[in-house]
């Protein structure tokens, strides 16, 4: 057996220690290093006597052998198997970074939506004014106080005018279509988007 090279598994150098064969397989062993070669484990004498549960009492750990054509296969499959993952990993990358990009896509959009939306809106009729409005509601918040439940509702035009009113009554709900007549309050800006504030609104048809 010694004129042959055996390798442990998927090992880059030869087995050097004791061998035998078992089966017509080579085997190789070693003292083991749970019980130290001593077969039993004082500390658990308790339990089956203390026999070591890594050598069965044997005092050695043996472990199966190859030859140099068998290891040369091992060492292959390993080194496709890491390829592959590799592989696999770059796939996952590219995903996730199409993922990221999707994103960032979609907030641009979403960015370039907001500001056709800002550039749309205008002032709308003159402070004083009656007038009339065809809008979509797109913020209805309540909230209560010290004089009961104060509502701010923000809707917008098909020509993409905000008009805003805040005071005790809910015009609907987000996404209601509503015609009404309202005095124009003022004129004003948030966050760069013009606004037409109204107030004493009355609603024409829901």
């Amino acid at each position: 057996m010694n004129a042959m090279q055996f390798f442990r598994f998927a090992s880059s150098e030869p087995y050097s220690g004791k061998s035998f064969i078992d089966g017509g397989k080579p085997f190789g062993y070693e003292e083991c290093d749970k019980c130290s070669g001593q077969g039993a484990i004082e500390y658990f004498s308790h339990v089956a006597q203390g026999v070591c549960f890594s050598c069965h009492g044997e005092k050695v750990t043996r472990f199966r052998l190859y030859d140099a054509k068998q290891n040369a296969a091992q060492l292959r499959r390993i080194e496709k198997a890491g390829r592959e993952q590799q592989s696999r990993a770059a796939v996952l990358q590219e995903i996730n970074a199409l993922y990221s990009m999707r994103g960032s896509v979609r907030q641009g959009f979403w960015n370039i939506q907001k500001l056709h939306q800002k550039a749309a809106s205008d002032f709308f009729g003159q402070v004083g004014d009656r007038v009339e409005i065809d809008a979509v509601l797109e913020v209805v918040i309540g909230f209560d106080g010290f004089y009961g439940t104060t509502y701010i509702n923000t809707m917008r035009d098909s020509a993409g005018n905000v008009f805003v009113y805040k005071g005790g009554k809910c015009l609907g709900k987000k996404g209601d279509t509503i015609s009404l007549k309202a005095t124009v309050k003022e004129h004003g800006e948030y966050k760069g988007v013009k606004q037409t504030v109204i107030n004493r609104p009355s609603i024409t048809s829901h």
